[in-house]
């Protein structure tokens, strides 16, 4: 797993692209409840409208809560700047128990199997510690699930902050 140091706001925000430079598909988890309040979603909520209601629409079509969206991948409209967002549906619920894992690794597997057969092997894709902040998932695990399903795309990426580099033991960077 390769990592880049920055702050996912900076990130979704870039400066638009210049002419010829490839599309960048960037993926952040999402819960099946149509909720966007917390966390990288929060974020993506209040930087990007339209993902929202995109996500809150497909949740309210399918039924909020139902475990069929578990490892869907949605594809937002491409934002301004040449970044497309993906909502990587990898939990089904939500909450604050630290002693309850909330992230579904099953899901996460599928989500980016879906995504890695969308995205060209050669286009960038990024995207945070999904399911290792608020979804109390394991990094270790998450990272060799996202590693196999995107095993064969040349530009992958997760973006940490500074202090995630402590706290999820990234050896890789220090």
């Amino acid at each position: 797993m390769r990592y880049e140091i920055n702050d996912f706001r900076e990130v979704l925000m870039i400066d638009n692209p210049l002419p010829g430079q490839m599309e960048i598909h960037l993926a952040h988890g999402v819960n099946c409840m149509g909720r966007m309040r917390s966390g990288i979603a929060a974020i993506v909520r209040a930087h990007n409208p339209v993902a929202y209601n995109m996500y809150k629409d497909f949740v309210d079509m399918t039924g909020e809560g139902n475990t069929v969206l578990l490892g869907q991948a949605q594809k937002t409209r491409s934002l301004e700047n040449g970044v497309t967002l993906w909502n990587m549906f990898t939990q089904w619920s939500y909450g604050r128990d630290p002693s309850k894992r909330y992230v579904n690794y099953e899901a996460v597997a599928k989500s980016f199997e879906n995504l890695a057969n969308e995205v060209e092997l050669h286009q960038p894709i990024r995207f945070p510690l999904i399911g290792a902040g608020l979804g109390n998932g394991d990094w270790d695990i998450i990272s060799m699930i996202i590693d196999k399903a995107l095993h064969r795309h040349t530009d992958v990426a997760c973006i940490v902050r500074p202090e995630d580099v402590i706290k999820h033991n990234l050896k890789t960077l220090l």
